[in-house]
């Protein structure tokens, strides 16, 4: 499942959860920590409580670009 964020152009949110073996893909944005459950972490590299500032996607967009944990061995 995905999500097409009509706010923002070109971004698409994937749930990594949907994969056939989640397990080995790390999440690298989480949002609306606000509103997580009690204890669940995701292990996101980047976490926010709602939506990033509209001045951080650049920066997200480069490091994620530079990240070299996408596929966990």
């Amino acid at each position: 499942m995905f999500t097409v964020a009509k706010e923002i152009e070109g971004f698409v949110n994937i749930r990594s959860t949907m994969f056939y073996d989640a397990a080995h893909h790390r999440p690298f944005v989480e949002m609306f920590r606000s509103e997580a459950i009690p204890g669940a972490a995701s292990g996101a590299v980047h976490s926010y409580d709602g939506f990033p500032q509209e001045s951080d996607f650049l920066e997200l967009i480069a490091a994620y670009g530079a990240w070299d944990e996408r596929v966990m061995p």
